[in-house]
């Protein structure tokens, strides 16, 4: 037997739970970091040991939930207003579940922390996605500028044919 070869969107998508699985927990440290004016020195030890200690939790949860809104099965070279809704929602709905979560269960952290987490997960998540976009639009661009052609065949269709034609002229 042959072995399963994986298709190019699911390796694609094994990197972006990758990626956001480092960056949802690096929002909420930077949070933390930044609220102690990027001193490592200056976070109390009880508010890294709680926060290092919610991280699975959390982890578990935020790629449950980017799974659930299809954050990993988009064309992001289309991304899109809807792909962005997606992901304000899925940050939403995950700093909703690390106030709670933490707070309750864990200990109560600096209001910044929570604020700055949101916000920093919700830049690094967005910027990934549509960093492929961007880079795609920036490519085409580019080979239009040089005066790069594609060749395009049209059969058929009669005047809409037309239509194309001069469209696309």
């Amino acid at each position: 037997k042959k072995g399963r070869r994986f298709k190019h969107w699911e390796v694609i998508a094994f990197y972006l739970a990758a990626y956001d699985i480092a960056m949802v927990n690096f929002s909420y440290f930077l949070g933390l970091w930044l609220r102690f004016d990027f001193r490592f020195s200056q976070i109390p030890p009880e508010y890294l040991r709680s926060f290092l200690k919610f991280t699975p939790f959390y982890t578990v949860f935020a790629i449950g939930c980017f799974y659930a809104l299809r954050l990993y099965n988009s064309l992001w070279r289309f991304a899109s207003f809807d792909e962005l809704n997606r992901i304000f929602a899925a940050s939403v709905i995950t700093t909703l579940f690390h106030v709670i979560g933490i707070t309750v269960f864990v200990k109560r952290m600096p209001i910044s922390y929570y604020m700055m987490g949101a916000v920093f997960q919700f830049g690094l998540v967005t910027v990934v996605r549509f960093s492929y976009r961007f880079i795609t639009l920036e490519r085409s661009r580019r080979e239009k500028a040089a005066g790069a052609a594609h060749r395009v065949m049209i059969i058929g269709a009669g005047a809409a044919g037309q239509i194309i034609i001069r469209d696309l002229k």
